[in-house]
């Protein structure tokens, strides 16, 4: 007697709880203040646009602008002489082919970016250039050329030097409203928000799949969500990247596969973009992923090819994904 009690009382409050989290799940803001966030863009140019200039360049953003691009989207280090440096990378032989760090370089003495460059996420495409556009910028005077441009910023590692200034910065120039922080780093993450909640914040990869987590287990209706901006770059995208594809063993490629259809979920798209959140997917190259991304209903796409993605929407001016998921 006493299990079936137990049963029933288990049972009812299982019941209870998926539907409070069903409710919730369509119905957010029964519990959640919707985000207001007003920026509206569709197209963002990866590091400026890394496959058709090269990448994080003054000349990169003026491409992207040209053709089309909604936001730039680039990454800061700090130099040793305390300057934001725009660059991906902290060491620079990749793109300089000198081997020197920007974190213990003067930014004076930085050398300038190779002529030609191989694009990270895209196998076999290299960027030449027939100019001297090839400085390696400080987000000051990107701010200064670009007063009206939306950004994307990426704080490259945990430093409180960095956050410090990159806010000082984005204060002076009056960019609160126009500007996306975050960064691949948690506790990074986690520095940004505490500095300044009124900017929004992107996902870490950690909060990115802790919300799918939330999501299996029906608990993320209930879960406040503190981040602005959906950041994920698809597993398949990684895939694709830099030939790995053919390098890797059939298992990878297969759990890749599993990963990327389970964690590209559009229930949670939709939940999201009801609570006012926007999703952005990087970095797409392709009209294939392109589609994707539209039929799964992202507010937009990030891509190394702003003109690429600016034709392949204005092919598809009749469709927009915003019409399929309320957003």
């Amino acid at each position: 007697m006493g299990s079936i009690i137990v049963g029933s009382v288990l049972g009812g409050a299982f019941l209870a709880y998926f539907c409070a989290s069903t409710t919730l799940f369509f119905f957010p803001s029964l519990l959640h203040r919707k985000k207001k966030f007003l920026l509206r863009v569709k197209h963002i140019s990866h590091r400026g646009g890394a496959g058709e200039e090269l990448e994080n360049t003054v000349a990169a953003y003026q491409n992207a602008l040209k053709n089309g691009t909604d936001m730039l989207e680039l990454d800061v280090q700090l130099s040793k002489d305390g300057k934001v440096v725009v660059s991906h990378d902290n060491n620079l032989q990749r793109t300089t082919g000198v081997d020197t760090l920007i974190s213990q370089t003067d930014y004076s003495n930085l050398p300038k970016i190779k002529k030609e460059l191989p694009v990270q996420f895209m196998k076999d495409r290299v960027v030449s250039i027939d100019h001297d556009d090839n400085v390696i910028p400080t987000l000051d005077e990107v701010f200064e050329k670009f007063p009206n441009t939306p950004m994307n910023i990426d704080i490259k590692y945990n430093s409180d030097e960095l956050i410090d200034k990159v806010h000082a910065l984005i204060s002076q120039h009056n960019r609160q409203h126009i500007t996306v922080w975050g960064s691949m780093n948690y506790k990074n993450g986690e520095k940004l928000y505490e500095k300044d909640p009124s900017i929004p914040l992107f996902f870490s990869p950690r909060r990115v799949f802790l919300t799918y987590v939330l999501l299996l287990t029906g608990l993320l209706p209930f879960w406040p969500i503190k981040e602005t901006c959906y950041e994920m770059c698809w597993p398949s995208t990684l895939i694709k990247r830099a030939n790995l594809g053919h390098r890797l063993p059939g298992f990878v490629r297969c759990f890749a596969w599993l990963l990327d259809r389970n964690l590209v979920h559009r229930a949670l798209y939709y939940h999201l973009k009801r609570r006012g959140v926007s999703i952005y997917v990087w970095v797409l190259n392709d009209v294939e992923d392109y589609e994707r991304a539209e039929n799964l209903g992202a507010s937009a796409i990030m891509t190394d090819l702003p003109s690429h993605l600016s034709a392949y929407y204005a092919r598809n001016a009749h469709r927009s994904s915003r019409d399929k998921l309320i957003s």
